[in-house]
């Protein structure tokens, strides 16, 4: 899936303010060179929202394990069939 120029632009943005500051996630700090992702909020629901836009860059994988997590917790939610 490829991303729209409105979240290239989130990202650029977000990038250039999260070089030094620590990851929302780990903690650790976010260094130059090092794979990050344009992260969206922490406290959206498990419904996908295509309107939601990332608001703070994290290593790539904090987010990915966090995405990971949010699809299970979503795959959870599915009845394991139509009623």
């Amino acid at each position: 899936m490829g991303y729209d120029a409105r979240h290239r632009r989130d990202r650029a943005a977000l990038l250039v303010k999260a070089i030094g500051q620590r990851c929302r996630s780990c903690g650790e700090l976010m260094q130059p060179g090092q794979p990050l992702d344009a992260a969206h909020p922490s406290d959206r629901p498990l419904a996908v929202d295509s309107s939601s836009r990332a608001d703070a860059m994290e290593h790539a994988s904090c987010n990915r394990r966090a995405g990971g997590l949010l699809g299970q917790e979503r795959q959870q939610l599915k009845p394991s069939r139509d009623w």
